[in-house]
């Protein structure tokens, strides 16, 4: 998340009022108004209701899957977040010769 600026010692007005402007455009992205955090996570078997601890002191909302990499599949259990840890099933092939590895971007969009 973006913080506003302090701006009230700028004395050029011009200035000011440019990064203003430019940090009231960031703060309305989508993705700078959100709080999220990537996470890089490899399996080697199968399972459901699997937990990952996330450190937010909030319920996730949002998650992104950026890339899955392995015959596996991964269903995320939204109803199952909490403060503490996300909660997915993978499955699919998997083993220790043929991992399954996925990214994503876990937290909320404000």
């Amino acid at each position: 998340m973006i913080r506003p600026l302090k701006t009230q010692d700028i004395e050029d007005r011009r200035v000011r009022e440019s990064l203003i402007d430019l940090n009231s455009d960031l703060r309305n992205h989508p993705f700078a108004n959100g709080d999220f955090k990537l996470f890089t996570l490899k399996f080697t078997t199968t399972g459901a209701n699997l937990k990952q601890r996330h450190g937010f002191n909030f319920v996730p909302k949002d998650i992104i899957l950026t890339s899955a990499i392995g015959s596996g599949t991964v269903a995320f259990n939204y109803d199952k977040f909490d403060r503490d840890s996300l909660d997915f099933t993978i499955g699919g092939t998997v083993t220790e010769q043929n991992p399954f590895e996925i990214r994503f971007l876990a937290g909320r969009f404000n």
